[in-house]
């Protein structure tokens, strides 16, 4: 079951475990701090990464204008 898990859900239910731990020994907003920080950090690693992509399909949203 946890393979199907895994293949068709992803690694949300890890996440979540682990969330759920931290949140047990740290507290509930330190855990969302902690997770929105790292979201963030996400966001500013890979956003310049996909700017070539973000132009490449520029062309295509824009075709049926």
């Amino acid at each position: 079951m946890s393979s199907f898990t895994i293949a068709f859900i992803g690694i949300t239910p890890l996440g979540n475990l682990i969330s759920g731990f931290v949140a047990d020994r740290l507290g509930v907003v330190t855990t969302l701090t902690i997770k929105g920080l790292i979201g963030l950090v996400a966001t500013g690693i890979f956003s310049p990464q996909s700017q070539p992509i973000h132009r490449s399909l520029k062309h295509w949203v824009n075709c049926g204008n």
